[in-house]
């Protein structure tokens, strides 16, 4: 029965069903390789919504096609406007 509702789990998460929507805090090397990590395996269930930074430098860009949504100070206007697990 486990398995049974793990495969099914699974395959409801790769349609976008039952899935979790994740705000990355941080832009460097960490952040990047769990973006990538996060959007190969579908079958996890996570959508990736986007990364806030407050470095000048990692601003304005995507990072392995996550969108930059802001500085930690827009937090409370983001999680307001989006919903977010």
């Amino acid at each position: 029965f486990r398995s049974g509702v793990y495969l099914l789990s699974r395959r409801l998460r790769r349609r976008g069903i039952n899935t979790k929507s994740i705000l990355i805090i941080g832009s460097g090397e960490r952040s990047e390789r769990l973006i990538k990590k996060l959007s190969e395996s579908e079958d996890l269930g996570y959508r990736l919504l986007g990364y806030l930074d407050t470095v000048p430098h990692f601003r304005r860009r995507q990072i392995a096609g996550l969108p930059w949504l802001g500085a930690l100070d827009d937090l409370p206007r983001i999680i307001g406007s989006r919903v977010v697990d």
